[in-house]
Formats: C-alpha cells, sequence, structure tokens
C-alpha cells in the first residue's frame, strides 16, 4: 500500500516510476534498465534494504533513500555510511520526500560521471580532464581508496600505502593528478568512522523481550538464533 501511494504521488509530480514488489525484484530490473534513483524500505521480503544497497552498488552507480519506521538516528547514520544518499523516516512525509528527491538531482551527474577516466578512456561518457564534472573527480578517488583498502570476498584489503601508491601511480591517467596530489597531502589526517552494520549476524548479539516467560528475539528472519543475550 505504502509503494503504490509513494509511485502515485511521485507519478503525480512528473516522475517515471517502476516498482518492485521486492527486493530481488528491485535488483533484477537495476540489473536491466537506467535509473537515477533507488528508494527502498529497510524491511522487505527476499532482501532488505541495505542487502539491496549493497548488491545494487556492485553493478549500478545511483542515489539511494531508503524509508523506515525505525525513527532512531544510529540506524539512519549507519543506513548513510552503508552508501545511502539520505533516510526517511515513516509514516513518510511528502513534502520532505519530494525535498529530498529534489535536493538529489545534483548528485546525479556526480556519481554517474564518477567512473570517467582523467585520460577520457573511462565510462559511460567519456569525458576528458576538467569536463569532468569536479565533485565527481574527488568521489572518482575516494571511492577507489575506500575499495581498495576494504575486504572483498575475492581478495584482502589494501594497506593504506599501498592504496596511497596506487592512486600515484594513476596519476594524470585515471585521477586528476591535481586531486591526487591534494589527496596524498591530506591523507594522514584524515578520520574514517569504523565500518557500519545493519545486519543481526555480525553483531555479538541482540535484544531479547521476554513476553510470558517466553524469549522473543528481535532479529531479522532468515538469520540464525544468537547464543547470548542481553
Amino acid at each position: 500500500m505504502i509503494r503504490e501511494l509513494v509511485s502515485e504521488r511521485l507519478r503525480i509530480e512528473g516522475y517515471t516510476v517502476e516498482e518492485a514488489e521486492n527486493g530481488e525484484r528491485a535488483l533484477t530490473m537495476l540489473s536491466s534498465g537506467t535509473f537515477d534513483l533507488l528508494l527502498t524500505d529497510l524491511n522487505m521480503p527476499a532482501l532488505n534494504g541495505p542487502q539491496l544497497l549493497g548488491k545494487a552498488r556492485e553493478n549500478r552507480n545511483l542515489a539511494t533513500v531508503i524509508m523506515s519506521g525505525k525513527g532512531d538516528i544510529e540506524t539512519a547514520v549507519d543506513a548513510m555510511k552503508l552508501g545511502a544518499s539520505d533516510y526517511i523516516f515513516k509514516p513518510v512525509n511528502f513534502r520532505i520526500l519530494m525535498h529530498t528527491i529534489e535536493s538529489l538531482k545534483n548528485v546525479f551527474p556526480i556519481i554517474m560521471h564518477h567512473h570517467e577516466r582523467y585520460d577520457g578512456k573511462g565510462y559511460p561518457s567519456g569525458l576528458r580532464g576538467g569536463t569532468i564534472p569536479l565533485e565527481a573527480r574527488v568521489l572518482a578517488i575516494a571511492d577507489t581508496c575506500d575499495a581498495t583498502t576494504s575486504s572483498r570476498a575475492y581478495r584482502s584489503a589494501l594497506l593504506p600505502e599501498r592504496a596511497l601508491a596506487e592512486k600515484s601511480n594513476c596519476s594524470g591517467s585515471q585521477f586528476d593528478p591535481d586531486l591526487v596530489r591534494v589527496f596524498i597531502d591530506i591523507h594522514p589526517r584524515l578520520e574514517l568512522p569504523p565500518p557500519a552494520s545493519l545486519f543481526p549476524s555480525d553483531l555479538p548479539y541482540r535484544e531479547v523481550q521476554v513476553d510470558q516467560g517466553k524469549e522473543q528475539w528481535n532479529g531479522c528472519e532468515g538469520h540464525e538464533r544468537p547464543r547470548k543475550y542481553r
């Protein structure tokens, strides 16, 4: 019901909207089409919002807004750390929603072009040098630094020194050389936040409610019951 109401409101405002009944369907649609914005719930069948966000970012670069009735700041901050562009609390205030979408319009070109290369051999438009938006050139360096210093299923994370050396080697070809020099200069002073997670399986234990002598786990469906409680 909420999905239909939000979709209809966006259509009235002039947006082209495609709906998906669950996370897996949304992922299929993302892989076969071009979209500027993904608007998703935190809790959904098949794939929840953070899982969909993680998988979508493997193939697509698009702005993402997560909606949820879980109205605490910590959850919102964790969602942003995982890559969400914004986080909206339910019940949905359409004025806030429209303001969020309108404000993200300026972000779309940055997201779209941060895979361009300084030498013009990138995608999707083959832009070169200063014709690439400045913000996209900055994001290209930050994004690859985050990717190379994070562990993946197919490789281990690189040490920061190695990652910086790679940026230097790609200066002038993949990256803006002036921005690379600035990044290397300020890197020792950067304070990065710890990795975020919204998944119960990543935590040592979860809260338990006791109702008439029976334990009720507050974790998400599909995850194993934790062994420790508080």
